[in-house]
């Protein structure tokens, strides 16, 4: 249920930066000291993962198998070692 909420489709993820961006205004409203600059490189950067996921997950319709699943999960270790 995640994952068709999260990411419905491929070309989604600009969508879902842009909305996660507007959720964030308040944030920065009601938090002055979170570093914006910081905040919004998070958001744009947060599923640069995925791209090292197989090309037959990502677009899958249905549900993910355990295995899928089990590589999904590693897509903000390779963020992580990425950047």
């Amino acid at each position: 249920m995640a994952r068709v909420v999260h990411y419905a489709y491929m070309s989604s993820l600009p969508e879902h930066c842009y909305e996660l961006l507007l959720l964030a205004k308040p944030l920065l409203d009601l938090y002055p000291q979170i570093d914006r600059d910081l905040l919004v490189a998070g958001i744009l950067l947060h599923d640069i993962g995925k791209m090292g996921m197989p090309a037959s997950i990502l677009p899958k319709p249905g549900a993910l198998s355990e295995d899928e699943w089990g590589l999904m999960r590693l897509h903000p270790v390779f963020a992580h070692e990425w950047l």
